[in-house]
């Protein structure tokens, strides 16, 4: 069985074609396509492609399956797309305690990654830096079980990692789709 290939390629400009839901605020705007989703093999048939894009008019990313998008052909420089500054963004509302917290990030001269906080049974905190199966980056920080896991918790941690405190929290991509 071949595999399905992608008809519009990253850091590509595309046009939002349908106005169906989730689509409907952004159909003819351009956006630039900053993450592919491969199609799957299910029940005898490809899934189509998905797409994460960043609408620089609106400042926001948005998702999208492949037959909702037109390329236009013109490709964005990818430095474009990559940090200025300490960027994060929550894919949910942190509450005061959490067993799971996660979202994206995006560090000067980098793209968008991928965070995940996790309370496990261990003694210390702990953290590296993985790759998921999609072949996005990012960081996996680990708490104890006792351990806080809050708003605050994932500033801490990502403070330490890059030895930095000047995070911004902005609206970036949905982690669960980069991953």
């Amino acid at each position: 069985m071949q595999k399905k290939e992608s008809g519009i390629r990253r850091f590509e400009v595309v046009s939002v074609v349908a106005d169906g839901p989730g689509c409907r605020e952004f159909t003819g705007q351009l956006g630039t396509v900053i993450w592919c989703d491969p199609a799957v093999y299910r029940r005898g048939e490809w899934t189509e492609w998905g797409y994460c894009v960043y609408f620089p008019t609106l400042d926001r990313y948005a998702s999208f399956l492949e037959s909702s998008l037109q390329p236009t052909g013109r490709l964005d420089a990818e430095e474009a797309h990559q940090g200025r500054r300490f960027e994060l963004s929550f894919d949910t509302v942190v509450g005061e305690d959490a067993d799971v917290v996660e979202g994206s990030y995006r560090v000067p001269g980098r793209p968008w990654e991928i965070f995940l906080f996790e309370k496990r049974d261990i003694a210390e905190p702990r953290h590296h830096f993985s790759t998921w199966r999609s072949g996005i980056t990012g960081l996996e920080f680990f708490l104890p079980k006792r351990a806080v896991l809050d708003r605050e918790a994932v500033l801490r941690g990502l403070a330490e990692v890059f030895s930095t405190q000047d995070w911004v929290e902005v609206r970036g991509p949905d982690s669960l789709l980069l991953k």
